[in-house]
């Protein structure tokens, strides 16, 4: 296997290191990450474990810049029985993020260099237009392509309702329909090339682990069905990991299920995924226009004449709110970051410079 089947190509070659010169190393792609250690992928296909090596760790200014699933890294090979060291990291090409579960503001990468995110739901009572929203938002603002892909067609009675729905929010992105469970992934072929990368995201339960299964012509994820009682799904993924898929059909990246997946505010605002209302807003009569009570409103027009769904526009302004809210928050986060910054500062100062204190 070479690193090209990994996805190495001339963004990544040209990239330097010069402060590793003098050192022998070798790219790396990560497969996994687990804790403070780090399986990592050389030429030849060979994995390795790694760890961050101490300069790496200073450098980083955040831990989003530490290496994730699908970077690629300057690997120091050690002694046999050693883990191997990261020293650096290259430039992503894209990265997919979201904003970190819970209370904690800060930005989680869910994966990094990454060419197509499959959008994954299924086709019973999972199925929600504005979760699809909201994702599609992310794979876009990361640089990636999105393909929604609707699971579970056994399922469904009637999956063109399904279909319909996803194809109005999904703006320009594919829309597949499958069933995993039926052997064949003949609908996502076209996304298949050799050194492309994949990712697999969605709830728990909406069939990812099946469809990896499919793909990769094994059983290499654990897969549960789906509870009797709410149609919700089962945790089977508890950790992100890449895969070589077979026959030089590229790499994917599999995810645990996300029970939530708040944006990063740092993204741009939604005009990808509400390029329909965001076209609108041009034709509206003032530029700063709420799109509430304001004369001359073309979103309100639209609205009135059934030509924007007030489902669509709610979930419109509730993302905007939670962006702004994420913004707001952030914004906080960076001035008391930077006030211990200073105070570090201040500190190695007097007491490298003791006679500024007289």
């Amino acid at each position: 296997m070479k690193l090209q089947d990994l996805g190495w190509d001339e963004f990544f070659a040209s990239q330097q290191f010069p402060e590793f010169e003098a050192i022998e190393t070798v790219p790396a792609r990560v497969s996994r990450h687990d804790g403070q250690e780090y399986d990592v992928v050389i030429d030849g296909g060979q994995t390795r474990r790694a760890r961050l090596g101490g300069g790496l760790r200073y450098r980083a200014a955040a831990p989003e810049e530490l290496p994730a699933v699908g970077d690629w890294v300057v690997l120091r090979l050690e002694s046999e029985g050693e883990l191997d060291t990261i020293l650096g990291v290259y430039d992503r090409r894209t990265c997919f993020v979201r904003q970190a579960a819970g209370q904690r503001t800060g930005v989680q990468v869910i994966s990094a260099n990454v060419d197509t995110v499959f959008v994954v739901t299924s086709m019973n009572e999972d199925f929600e237009p504005r979760r699809l929203e909201r994702y599609l938002v992310a794979v876009r603002n990361a640089g990636a392509q999105p393909v929604i892909v609707l699971n579970k067609a056994d399922l469904a009675d009637d999956p063109d309702p399904f279909v319909r729905q996803a194809d109005e929010v999904a703006n320009d992105a594919p829309v597949v329909k499958m069933s995993a469970l039926d052997g064949t992934v003949g609908p996502l072929e076209a996304w298949l090339e050799p050194g492309k990368t994949l990712v697999f995201v969605g709830s728990s339960g909406v069939g990812k682990s099946t469809i990896i299964n499919r793909l990769m012509g094994d059983e290499v994820q654990e897969t549960g069905g789906i509870r009797e009682d709410d149609a919700k799904g089962r945790h089977t993924t508890t950790t992100r990991q890449l895969l070589v898929l077979p026959e030089a059909h590229g790499v994917l990246i599999d995810t645990p299920g996300m029970r939530e997946f708040q944006l990063w505010a740092g993204d741009a605002l939604a005009e990808d995924a509400f390029e329909d209302i965001a076209e609108l807003a041009m034709s509206c009569r003032f530029r700063d226009c709420k799109h509430d009570a304001e004369p001359g409103c073309a979103v309100r027009a639209a609205l009135e004449e059934g030509e924007l769904t007030a489902e669509r526009f709610q979930s419109w302004q509730k993302l905007q709110r939670e962006l702004e809210a994420h913004q707001e928050r952030q914004d906080v986060v960076a001035r008391r970051s930077e006030g211990r910054r200073r105070g570090r500062m201040h500190r190695r100062i007097k007491k490298n410079h003791p006679k500024i204190n007289d």
